[in-house]
């Protein structure tokens, strides 16, 4: 929900920005007052960008741009113990800077075109592969350029995980889960095909 992205948005600024980097002493009241104005500065932004947009797929298809290669480092920050903050921050920073160069600077060019002719893909699939890719450089680049994770932060990371089996099981679970789920619905489309 936007509400959930607003918090997580504005925890991500207030705390592990503001409060970690600039302010380290910061009190509750203190942060409480950044958190505030740094949810007015993203709704903002967000009503800024609706407003010049007349429509919701054009909408979608940014947030999914700017989404793109972020998911991994998400995921595997749960068991690769050497993907820290700035990883998951650059991750965030830079699918948007991504997706604003390709729409600046590749898209409708012969480059565009050429990606085009050997993948057979359409402009938009083509667009969210490259910003999956440099995003993916871009984070696995600033990972082992900074600094790892205290031992104190990484071993209490670790007793929120589940047991190796645990995890495994709950692995194969989702995975079942998302493919059935997926052959489910593609079933129904194509039956509706007929049905109409």
């Amino acid at each position: 929900s936007f509400e959930g992205l607003l918090n997580l948005g504005a925890s991500y600024l207030t705390i592990d920005g503001y409060k970690t980097y600039l302010n380290p002493k910061a009190s509750k009241k203190r942060l409480s007052s950044i958190s505030i104005i740094t949810m007015l500065i993203i709704v903002t932004t967000s009503l800024i960008i609706t407003y010049f947009n007349d429509s919701l797929t054009v909408l979608m298809k940014i947030f999914f741009s700017i989404s793109a290669g972020v998911a991994p480092v998400f995921v595997l920050r749960w068991f690769w113990m050497r993907i820290n903050a700035w990883s998951q921050i650059s991750a965030m920073i830079g699918s948007g800077v991504y997706t604003l160069i390709y729409q600046s600077f590749i898209k409708n060019t012969l480059i565009e075109e050429g990606w085009q002719g050997l993948t057979s893909l359409n402009q938009y699939s083509v667009q969210l592969i490259f910003i999956t890719i440099t995003t993916t450089f871009t984070w696995l680049i600033v990972s082992f350029t900074t600094p790892k994770d205290e031992k104190l932060m990484t071993d209490k990371f670790k007793t929120h995980l589940f047991s190796n089996y645990n995890l495994k099981r709950k692995i194969f679970k989702a995975l079942f889960f998302g493919l059935s789920l997926i052959i489910i619905i593609l079933l129904i489309l194509e039956l509706t095909k007929t049905v109409w």
